[in-house]
């Protein structure tokens, strides 16, 4: 069986939606629904998603080096079990919400797995964003955070 680009390209936007994303979010994964079969789909998404894993990968190993940065050893130790725990409550998500995905369709569907694969490149690519964000946040060592140069009330 064969799914037609035009549907796996719907798939990918109602995944993004689903998720809570603009539906052009999922405009990353255009070449891999334009494959023409379902094992070269399943190679490009599982590719993506390998690219996302390190992009994952990078992100923490910044927000990690800049926490290393925190000159207090007291809330450095808070800031990185935060971290932690933050991304261990991120991956039960990715993995609960990517699964409804996959569940929406029936059982062994080619088409439910492509849907868990665009879900999970989603997800991660916003993760890494925020992850970034927060790690632009983080002062490197020596410098005030940013919270502390914003003004109070």
């Amino acid at each position: 069986m064969r799914i037609s680009p035009a549907v796996l390209a719907l798939l990918a936007c109602a995944a993004g939606f689903a998720a809570g994303f603009p539906a052009h979010a999922a405009g990353s994964e255009e070449d891999c629904t334009a494959k023409e079969t379902h094992v070269d789909t399943a190679a490009c998404l599982t590719g993506r998603a390998a690219t996302e894993q390190q992009a994952l990968a990078d992100a923490m190993k910044r927000v990690k080096e800049r926490i290393a940065g925190i000159a207090d050893d007291a809330r450095r130790v808070q800031v990185s079990a935060a971290l932690d725990q933050a991304q261990q409550s991120w991956g039960a998500y990715r993995d609960a919400q990517c699964g409804m995905e996959q569940e929406l369709d029936p059982a062994g569907t080619q088409s439910s797995s492509a849907k868990r694969l665009m879900c999970e490149v989603d997800v991660t690519r916003r993760r890494v964003e925020v992850l970034s964000e927060l790690a632009a946040r983080i002062a490197p060592a020596g410098q005030p955070a940013l919270s502390e140069n914003l003004p109070t009330d």
